[in-house]
């Protein structure tokens, strides 16, 4: 399935008229390949971390997240752009436990 079309007019190039030009920029939604989990995914190009959460639907709050075997910081997941071929791990935090395994630590 091809991602749809979009364009925007920039001046620039096209006359179309005397005194106004514009030149088209077509851009297309490209995809990339990574390694999430374990598994191939396709994402869209220039996904952020915090992106790639919000699409699968995870809060923030509740996972850690390894990109080729660096844990990312939290506040970088904004402006961190994962690349083609990058292996994502996300893992989630998990609470509960037997309260008599955690006594004896």
């Amino acid at each position: 399935m091809h991602a749809p079309h979009q364009f925007a007019f920039v001046p620039g190039s096209l006359p179309l008229s005397k005194d106004l030009s514009y030149k088209v920029i077509w851009t297309m939604s490209e995809k990339i390949e990574i390694l999430l989990n374990g598994k191939r995914e396709q994402i869209s190009t220039g996904s952020s971390i915090k992106s790639l959460l919000k699409d699968l639907g995870l809060k923030e709050g509740q996972v850690a997240v390894e990109v080729n075997r660096q844990i990312i910081r939290r506040d970088d997941w904004p402006t961190y752009s994962l690349e083609p071929g990058d292996s994502v791990e996300i893992v989630h935090f998990v609470g509960g436990g037997d309260r008599q395994c955690q006594m004896n630590w």
